[in-house]
């Protein structure tokens, strides 16, 4: 798998393009720094076309680019949010080695019902520390 990256140079941000085998962009991740910038805490996130799950390029990508915060960024806190009902993503964070920390009901909304009022959905909120990183998984 081949990536594209994308990042500055402080460490403030990031985003990588995965590619497949024949060079199809088959996803999308980046970390993003928290603020207050004391904080030394980055946010992950990541889109995967669906006819490319179950495949590694998750797995893969993400274990990358976690490596890079972690031992170039000196982060010390990587989170990340997912959909409850999305038992794949909060899977590949916990293979990741991320832990879950919560359950933050009505975190997100992405769209409005026919009235146009927020549809809120719930997220699980994980985390992994620099002292629990393993880049082998």
């Amino acid at each position: 798998m081949s990536r594209g990256r994308r990042s500055a140079a402080d460490g403030t941000a990031a985003r990588d393009a995965a590619g497949g085998s024949d060079g199809t962009l088959v996803g999308t991740l980046y970390l993003h720094h928290d603020e207050p910038r004391g904080w030394h805490g980055y946010s992950l996130g990541y889109v995967f076309h669906p006819d490319e799950w179950h495949q590694g390029y998750a797995t893969e990508a993400c274990r990358a680019l976690l490596d890079v915060c972690f031992r170039q960024w000196g982060a010390h806190r990587v989170s990340a949010r997912c959909d409850p009902r999305n038992e794949a993503s909060w899977r590949l964070l916990e293979r990741l080695g991320l832990r879950r920390e919560g359950h933050v009901r009505q975190a997100a909304s992405f769209r409005t019902d026919d009235a146009g009022r927020p549809v809120w959905h719930d997220a699980y909120l994980y985390a992994v520390l620099d002292t629990e990183w393993d880049p082998e998984g």
